[in-house]
Formats: structure tokens, C-alpha cells, sequence
């Protein structure tokens, strides 16, 4: 007659000697797993840096396109060279020098009365 413990009912017989087994299986369904798993990837965030320079060419171009309509303006002079730092600032790679040079082409268009679009 054939007698069957609880234990051997199942999927799989535990025995006290497969440890070394077991060990086994879940080192390979572990790797299985990683291996399965598709790579992490990290979207590369912009920069701070990219942040700062496209706002500097977006004022630059704002500043552009209202040149011609306010070059008769009282303090186009005045505006004009803080325009002109603001350039020189936004070719810079730094961070402080973007910043400063976004400040620079805020208030040349403050100046002549040009809201700023960023």
C-alpha cells in the first residue's frame, strides 16, 4: 500500500537535505528575474544650465522682435546696454552669469515697457 504524507501531496517534497537545492532554485529564479526585467533607464532631466540658456534665447528673441518698434524711445539708450550685458552674460557656461543675464534682458524690455514672456 502506498502511503502519502501530507507533505507529499503537493507540488514539490520537502526534504530536510535539499537545502542546498532550494538555495539553488531561488538563486536561479532570482537571476531568471533580474535577467527578465527590462534595464532601468533614467531620463536625463535638462540641466539647469539648459534651462538658463533657452530662457536667455527667448528673451534675446523678445528683445529682437520689438527692437525696431522702440528704437525712438527715451530710454531705448539705457535699455539697449542692459541688453547688451544680458547678451554677454547668456554666452557664458555658468550659472550665476545665465541668471544674471536673464535679469539683464528682463529690465532692457522693462525699460522701454515690454512686459517679458517668461
Amino acid at each position: 500500500m502506498n502511503r502519502t504524507t501530507p507533505k507529499e501531496e503537493g507540488l514539490a517534497v520537502i526534504r530536510p537535505h535539499s537545502g542546498a537545492a532550494i538555495a539553488v532554485m531561488i538563486l536561479v529564479s532570482a537571476s531568471a528575474a533580474v535577467a527578465a526585467s527590462p534595464p532601468a533607464t533614467t531620463a536625463a532631466a535638462p540641466s539647469a544650465a539648459t534651462k538658463y540658456t533657452d530662457q536667455c534665447k527667448a528673451l534675446e528673441d523678445q528683445w529682437t522682435s520689438v527692437l525696431g518698434a522702440h528704437e525712438t524711445d527715451k530710454y531705448f539708450a539705457r535699455a539697449s546696454r542692459e541688453s547688451e550685458k544680458g547678451d554677454r552674460d547668456c554666452r557664458s557656461q555658468k550659472l550665476a552669469a545665465l541668471k544674471r543675464g536673464i535679469g539683464h534682458f528682463k529690465s532692457a524690455l522693462k525699460i522701454i515697457g515690454v512686459v517679458p514672456q517668461i
